[in-house]
C-alpha cells in the first residue's frame, strides 16, 4: 500500500498527494496523518473546523479528511466552503464520522462530500478509495 499516495497533481504534475486530515480527536487525527505520510502523502492535520478551513485556503489539498463534529465550525461547513472555491473543485471530501450513515448519507452528499466513511476507520478502504479517485 504504501505506493497509494504518489499522485498527480493538478497544480503539481510530478508531486504527491496533499492530504488535509480534520479532527478534534488529536490521536486519531495524528495517528491517520502519520499512516499517510509513511504511504508517500504530505498530510497536513487541523484539530478544528476554523483551522481546517485555513488550511484548506493555505495548502489547497487534493484530498480532505473531514470529521463532521469539530469546533470552531463543522465538517459539513468545511466541505461546502471547499465545494465554494473552483482552485478546489478537483478536490476529494471524505467524511469521516462515527455517525450512523443512514442518518447523514444526504447530508454529507448536500454538503460536498465524495464519500463516507465509517469510524472506526478501516484503513484498506480509505486506501481503496485514495487508488480510485487517483486513477480517475
Amino acid at each position: 500500500m504504501l505506493w497509494v499516495c504518489q499522485a498527480v497533481s493538478m497544480d503539481d504534475p510530478g508531486g504527491t498527494l496533499r492530504v488535509l486530515v480534520a479532527d478534534d480527536n488529536r490521536d486519531a487525527a495524528d495517528i491517520l496523518a502519520e499512516l499517510l505520510r509513511s504511504s508517500g502523502c504530505l498530510a497536513s492535520i487541523a484539530y478544528d473546523g476554523s483551522q481546517a478551513l485555513a488550511l484548506v485556503a493555505e495548502q489547497r489539498p487534493d484530498v480532505a479528511i473531514l470529521d463532521l463534529d469539530m469546533p470552531g465550525c463543522s465538517g459539513l461547513e468545511v466541505a461546502r466552503a471547499i465545494r465554494c472555491d473552483l482552485h478546489l473543485d478537483e478536490c476529494l471530501c471524505v467524511c469521516l464520522t462515527g455517525m450512523s450513515r443512514c442518518d447523514l448519507q444526504g447530508t454529507a452528499r448536500d454538503a460536498g462530500f465524495d464519500e463516507v466513511l465509517m469510524k472506526p476507520l478501516n484503513v484498506e478502504d480509505l486506501f481503496r478509495l485514495l487508488e480510485a479517485w487517483k486513477v480517475r
